[in-house]
């Protein structure tokens, strides 16, 4: 799954501003590194973005090291460009941030891992149902072998946390720097798992059928 990074940002980074048709051309050279299924919304992003060019196109944009002008259909950019083009790579956010950016079709947020992508459903299936699969078996045999592993709850996929029993977790909290909040995971230890290995090798089992099917 390509993207320009791992939170698919479209970004221009530059000590000086630059004008519309600088950022325009700038978009345009990237233009193949954005996932396929967001390539019609980038389309029209640019030319919403023609359009304002063909009578404001010796506009500067803010943009620097520290700042980018991007589509990031998870964050809100902090530039602030005026309404005309804030309102634009708004619209461009809202359509990815609801377009598969796999294949195109209606999609939604979804986490897998770390990561967090936007993808229809056939696509997340795709993806996930072999991590399942994969992550079971992982856990199975650090249980059945009583490795006492820290496994984190982004590191879980969804179906084996929901056989995982309440206590069985644990929580820890991380203090970042510079005051900013407190995180709070929560984890599981391989080590006491071992009771419920045979609902997970059911699981795992399951997912292989799927893959096998596809």
């Amino acid at each position: 799954m390509e993207s320009i990074n791992a939170t698919h940002q479209l970004e221009m980074s530059r000590a000086t501003p630059l004008t519309l048709r600088e950022a325009i051309a700038n978009l345009e050279e990237r233009r193949e590194r954005i996932p396929r299924g967001w390539r019609q919304p980038v389309e029209k992003l640019l030319i919403d973005l023609r359009s304002v060019a063909f009578t404001r196109g010796s506009q500067c944009i803010p943009t620097g090291p520290q700042d980018a002008l991007r589509i990031d259909p998870f964050t809100q950019t902090a530039v602030k460009m005026g309404p005309v083009l804030d309102g634009i790579f708004r619209k461009a956010r809202a359509r990815c941030s609801s377009t598969c950016e796999e294949c195109g079709r209606r999609g939604k947020g979804r986490q897998l891992g770390f990561k967090r992508s936007v993808l229809c459903p056939a696509c997340f299936a795709r993806h996930s149902i072999p991590r399942q699969a994969r992550r079971t078996r992982f856990l199975v045999d650090a249980a059945k072998a009583n490795e006492r592993l820290v496994i984190l709850e982004p590191e879980i996929p969804a179906l084996i946390r929901h056989l995982l029993p309440v206590e069985l977790w644990r929580t820890f909290r991380f203090q970042q720097p510079k005051n900013r909040p407190v995180i709070t995971m929560r984890y599981v230890n391989t080590a006491e798992l071992a009771e419920i290995c045979p609902r997970l090798e059911t699981l795992e089992n399951k997912c292989q059928e799927l893959v096998g099917k596809h």
